[in-house]
C-alpha cells in the first residue's frame, strides 16, 4: 500500500497546474485534441497491463475490464475528439434581440474555466478516474489532478508511467482525507 498524499504534496501539484493553466496552452484546440490522443493511446497501448492491474486489485474478468473499463474511457475519448471543435465553437446568445445581437455583435465565447480535480470510485477505476479526466482535457481545463485510492496499488503503478498528459496522480484516501487536504469547495 502506498501513502496518502499529503496536503502539502496537494497544495504543490495544484500550484504547478494552475501556472501552467495561465499560461494559456489549454485554450489550443490542437493541444486539447493531442492531449486526448495521448490518452487514448496510453488506453490502446497498454490494455493488458490495466486489464492484469485491475484483475489483480478487484479480481475482475478480463472481458468486463475491457467492456465496463476501457472500451467506454476510449468511445469517451473519441466522442470528444469528434466533437471538440463544435462544442468549443462560440455562439450568439439567445434572445439578444436586434441592439445587441446584431449591431453590437454579443458573442459567448467558451473557454477553459481553470483546473480540475477528480476523484474516483475503487469499484471502476478506470471509468470514473479517465472518463471524467478526459471531458477536463477536453474542455481545456488542464491538469485533473487524478486523486485514487491507494489500495488499488498494482493500477496507481500503472497510471503513474503516464502523468506527462497533464494529470497528477495521487492518492486520496477516503472523501473526508480528501477534503482536508483541498482548501477549496468540494462538491459531493
Amino acid at each position: 500500500m502506498s501513502n496518502y498524499t499529503t496536503k502539502e504534496e496537494f497544495e504543490s501539484a495544484y500550484k504547478t497546474l494552475n501556472a501552467t493553466f495561465k499560461t494559456g496552452r489549454t485554450r489550443d484546440l490542437r493541444w486539447r485534441k493531442w492531449q486526448l490522443k495521448q490518452l487514448y493511446w496510453m488506453l490502446d497501448e497498454n490494455e493488458d497491463l490495466f486489464t492484469e492491474a485491475i484483475q489483480k486489485d478487484l479480481n475482475k474478468p478480463s472481458f468486463e475490464v475491457w467492456f465496463m473499463e476501457l472500451n467506454a474511457v476510449k468511445q469517451d475519448i473519441l466522442d470528444q475528439l469528434n466533437n471538440i471543435e463544435k462544442w468549443s465553437k462560440g455562439e450568439a446568445p439567445e434572445g439578444a434581440g436586434f441592439l445587441f445581437g446584431t449591431l453590437g455583435k454579443a458573442w459567448l465565447r467558451k473557454a477553459p474555466l481553470g483546473v480540475c480535480l477528480v476523484i474516483g470510485a475503487w469499484n471502476f477505476p478506470l471509468q470514473t478516474l479517465l472518463a471524467p479526466a478526459c471531458g477536463a482535457l477536453g474542455a481545456g481545463m488542464f491538469g485533473s489532478d487524478i486523486t485514487m485510492k491507494s489500495h488499488l496499488a498494482n493500477l496507481s503503478r500503472q497510471l503513474h508511467h503516464y502523468e506527462a498528459f497533464g494529470c497528477d496522480i495521487g492518492d486520496s484516501g477516503s472523501l473526508h482525507q480528501a477534503r482536508a487536504k483541498v482548501p477549496r469547495p468540494i462538491c459531493t
